[in-house]
C-alpha cells in the first residue's frame, strides 16, 4: 500500500496517479494493459520531474498506479448515480403507477439517444427533441467529478481538461445514459422500473464507451463548419472551472528560450535599424 512509502515517494505517487486519472479521462478509460504500463511509467517519470524529485519506480509502484483505472469508474458510477434519480425525474418505488412511468420514460430515453437532449419533446404534439448534448447532467456530472474544488483533476491538469475531452464526454455519457441498443450503467439500474445494483464492468460496458466516442467523433465530423462539438467541449470546461471558483482561463506555462519568429523578428528589426544589416555602410562600426 502507498501508506508504506516514505513521504517523498508518496508526494510523487499522489500526483503521478491524478496524472494517470486524468490520461484516462482523457483518452481512453478502458487501455489494454501495454497501455496502462506505459502509461503509469509515464506519468511517475513526469511527477518526478515536476517534483524535482529523481526516485525509480518498481513493478509495485507501477501496479499501485495502474489499480486506479478499475478504481476511477467505480467512483464515476457511484458519485454519478445519486445524480439520475433527480436529473431524470425516475421514481424510486414499487407502486405499479410508478413503475409504469419509469418504464416508459426509460423507453423514451432509449430511443434515438433521447437522453442526450435538453428536452425530449412531444411526438404526440409534434414538438421536436431539443438541446443534443445539452442535458443539464452532463453538466453537472463534469462539474461533481473533476471540478468539485480548486484541487480536482480539471483545474489541475488543464492539459488534459482544456478544453474538455471528448472520450472524457463519451465516459459521462457511458456513466449516466443508456445506449441507442443498450441500457448503459446508471439507467441500466432502472430499465425494469425497480432500482437495482449494478456494477460498472469493463466486459458490459467497454462497447457502449466506444459507440458514444464514435457518435461524438461522426457528430463532431457533421457539424464541423459551426464547430458545435468543439464550443460545448469548451463550455464543459469553462463552466466546470467557474463551479471550482477559479479563472475561467488557466495559466499557459511560459516558454523558456526562443522560437523561430522570434529570432527572424529580431534580424528585421536590426536590418531596419542598422540600414542594410550586418557589415552594412551604416553601421556603427564603420564610424
Amino acid at each position: 500500500a502507498a501508506r508504506h512509502y516514505k513521504n517523498s515517494v508518496k508526494e510523487i505517487l499522489k500526483l503521478a496517479t491524478g496524472l494517470f486519472r486524468a490520461c484516462l479521462v482523457a483518452q481512453n478509460i478502458y487501455p489494454d494493459q501495454v497501455m496502462q504500463i506505459t502509461w503509469a511509467k509515464e506519468v511517475w517519470m513526469e511527477a518526478c520531474e515536476h517534483l524535482e524529485i529523481k526516485i525509480t519506480h518498481n513493478n509495485d509502484i507501477i501496479q499501485l498506479i495502474m489499480n486506479h483505472t478499475w478504481q476511477l469508474t467505480s467512483e464515476l458510477k457511484g458519485k454519478v448515480c445519486s445524480l439520475v434519480k433527480t436529473m431524470y425525474g425516475l421514481e424510486n418505488s414499487c407502486k405499479n403507477v410508478d413503475v409504469m412511468k419509469n418504464k416508459h420514460l426509460v423507453d423514451d430515453l432509449k430511443d434515438q439517444l433521447g437522453f442526450c437532449y435538453k428536452s425530449l419533446g412531444d411526438p404526440a404534439r409534434n414538438i421536436l427533441r431539443q438541446g443534443l448534448y445539452k442535458h443539464h447532467i452532463i453538466q453537472k456530472a463534469v462539474d461533481i467529478l473533476f471540478y468539485a474544488n480548486k484541487k480536482d483533476k480539471g483545474v489541475l491538469f488543464p492539459e488534459y481538461f482544456s478544453p474538455f475531452p471528448l472520450p472524457g464526454l463519451g465516459l459521462i455519457l457511458t456513466v449516466v445514459f443508456i445506449c441507442h441498443f443498450s441500457i448503459k450503467a446508471c439507467l441500466d439500474e432502472w430499465a425494469n422500473g425497480v432500482r437495482v445494483d449494478m456494477t460498472f464492468t469493463q466486459p458490459a460496458y467497454e462497447d457502449i464507451y466506444k459507440r458514444h466516442i464514435n457518435h461524438l467523433k461522426w457528430f463532431n465530423t457533421q457539424t464541423k463548419e459551426i464547430q458545435i462539438l468543439s464550443k460545448l467541449l469548451k463550455q464543459l470546461d469553462v463552466k466546470g472551472r467557474l463551479h471550482a471558483k477559479v479563472d475561467t482561463q488557466p495559466e499557459e506555462k511560459q516558454q523558456i528560450g526562443l522560437d523561430e519568429d522570434a529570432i527572424q523578428a529580431a534580424i528585421q528589426e536590426f536590418q531596419s535599424e542598422d540600414g542594410v544589416g550586418l557589415g552594412g555602410e551604416n553601421s556603427d562600426d564603420d564610424n
